[in-house]
């Protein structure tokens, strides 16, 4: 600001005050913020937000690297200067080069990066095209050849909303949660068995009352309503006797803490009846599920899926295993993903549960 260098924050607002400008402070703590940011209790103090967060992550390595690479230089390029980057003929060496007939160790996980973005945030898409929605595409081709079950987690599940009973038309048309819906009626019409685990968070980040998290609310609601309805209609068509969640169930993860010996106490309370408050007098709280199955940054929602809004990477996984192999399930991805299970599923006793099979 023009005649403000070497004044202090405070001396430039006195000065600014003394000639007749309306200067208004709000610190973020204070009580005449709290009704506005809805925070009541986020504070060390008072023994801050207990929320522990689940999530899941990779390590790219090799020539899949190449393509995060590919994926940096390209936004990188679109928004910046092109001269500041290290020239992608110094990094060759870096990556050893493959021989098609090199043979594949076992314990090699093949990778797919995939993307959700658009022209404005990057050069060069291929093909000519204005958005690439390649994640939205992976999930839906996943699902349609799933086997026997489906196992997500994700910070969101929103979608589908051609097929919701009311609100048709809001605009999150991405196709994951009504291709789950439709894989289990195709299931359930040619009576094979079938299973869809998806851990969602109790609520997503925010404050549970806020007006912006009770519409995400609501959207899930209608996106589990449709995918029920759906499949509860085809349990009658059927003739079967069941119940929708035999066949698909959602899952929030949460925990308990018993009081320990020299726990830290708050200096001071939580104001009554808060979020923070309950859970300290509970000390039971919600662990909230951030994780991207598969891997990367990419919601279930319309923002991570459109291809035009958010701009998000996620890497898919498989291994190339043989006969042997598969029937005794021996690779990593499978026991990645039993210990996943295993690790949220316990019994009403509190003793875990080892599934054996998906």
């Amino acid at each position: 600001m023009q005649h403000a260098r070497g004044m202090s924050l405070g001396e430039l607002l006195k000065k600014k005050a003394d000639e007749g400008v309306a200067v208004r402070v709000m610190l973020w703590d204070d009580e005449t913020s709290l009704p506005l940011i809805k925070n009541k209790g986020a504070n060390l103090n008072k023994g801050g937000p207990r929320i522990p967060w689940h999530d899941s992550h990779a390590c790219v390595i090799g020539e899949a690297a190449c393509d995060v690479l590919t994926n940096f230089e390209q936004r990188w390029t679109k928004q910046c200067d092109p001269s500041l980057l290290v020239p992608s003929s110094t990094l060759v060496n870096l990556v050893p080069q493959v021989n098609s007939n090199t043979s594949i160790e076992n314990n090699n996980w093949k990778v797919q990066v995939y993307r959700s973005i658009d022209h404005a945030s990057v050069d060069d898409l291929c093909g000519n095209f204005n958005a690439e929605r390649s994640i939205h595409e992976a999930y839906v081709e996943a699902i349609r050849h799933a086997e026997k079950f489906i196992y997500i987690e994700n910070q969101y599940f929103i979608g589908g909303c051609q097929w919701w009973e009311k609100d048709k038309n809001v605009g999150c048309t991405n196709l994951i949660p009504i291709e789950i819906a439709l894989k289990v009626v195709s299931k359930i019409k040619a009576k094979e068995r079938f299973a869809v685990y998806i851990v969602i968070p109790m609520w997503p980040e925010g404050v549970a009352e806020s007006e912006s998290v009770q519409d995400i609310l609501y959207w899930t609601r209608e996106t589990v309503a449709m995918m029920y309805r759906l499949i509860g209609e085809a349990i009658k068509e059927s003739g079967e006797i069941g119940h929708p969640r035999d066949y698909l169930n959602f899952f929030c993860l949460a925990n308990r803490e018993h009081k320990g010996k020299g726990e830290y106490l708050p200096l001071d309370s939580p104001h009554p009846e808060t979020d923070y408050w309950n859970a300290q007098k509970n000390r039971r709280f919600m662990v909230y599920v951030h994780s991207k199955l598969m891997i990367g940054s990419a919601n279930i929602n319309q923002r991570s899926m459109d291809g035009k809004r958010d701009t998000e990477i996620a890497i898919g996984c498989f291994q190339i295993q043989d006969e042997v192999e598969k029937q005794m399930n021996l690779s990593d991805v499978h026991a990645y993903r039993m210990s996943l299970c295993n690790e949220e599923i316990v019994d009403m006793e509190g003793e875990e549960i080892y599934i054996v099979a998906p």
